[in-house]
């Protein structure tokens, strides 16, 4: 079994969403299975007390009710928590903006290139990864630009210092401040593979990062 998403409620559970559709519920030595009306379970976001996973045959709540636009199919590939009520999705079709207590969903604007990752340092700008490279949009001005960054982008993560950290398919991660790449970790550094899947933060000074060759 392969696992594409983890989470945590507040009482120390952890979620585990899996390509069966499935997530895994784990809480000291007992473990409960979660069946989704679809497979792929890439994302796993717990918001006003309702659990929502994102895959790539829709987005539900509470593991059965689905998540729709205008009704269709809401396809999730990259998501991103701006806040406890709103949501940030990314799909082939565009960004989306889901409102966690109304369940509405809102369409935002649809980049030049798919996006395969996003962040956010403060809620307002958008860091948008894609195979060609690192975009910016702004939600209160919605001013799409285009960074410098050409590489594959795999994942992104910002730290508490606003260093935007990127993991790229082949060149490991570059770190990014005020749309500037000031750090280059490759093999070199240590790092297992120079193709970073997932890159989260962890305590100050510290990120985590997991390649294809482990974490």
């Amino acid at each position: 079994t392969t696992y594409y998403s983890i989470s945590s409620t507040q009482n120390g559970t952890l979620l585990f969403g899996n390509e069966k559709g499935e997530v895994l519920e784990q809480l000291h030595n007992s473990l409960i299975s979660h069946r989704v009306n679809t497979d792929w379970v890439r994302n796993i976001i717990i918001s006003q007390n309702k659990l929502f996973t994102f895959s790539d045959g829709g987005t539900f709540i509470n593991y059965h009710k689905e998540l729709q636009y205008q009704g269709d199919t809401l396809r999730a590939k990259s998501v991103y928590a701006i806040n406890d009520t709103t949501i940030i999705m990314a799909n082939p079709d565009g960004i989306f903006r889901v409102n966690t207590i109304s369940e509405n969903v809102q369409f935002i604007f649809k980049p030049e290139n798919e996006v395969s990752s996003l962040t956010s340092s403060d809620g307002n700008i958008l860091y948008l990864g894609s195979n060609f490279g690192l975009s910016t949009y702004d939600l209160r001005t919605k001013i799409y630009h285009e960074l410098l960054v050409k590489e594959q982008i795999a994942s992104l993560c910002v730290t508490r210092d606003s260093i935007l950290w990127a993991g790229t398919e082949t060149n490991g991660i570059l770190a990014i401040k005020d749309d500037h790449i000031i750090a280059h970790i490759s093999g070199n550094y240590g790092l297992k593979s120079t193709s970073v899947t997932a890159i989260t933060s962890g305590k100050p000074g510290v990120v985590w990062a997991g390649t294809l060759a482990g974490i």
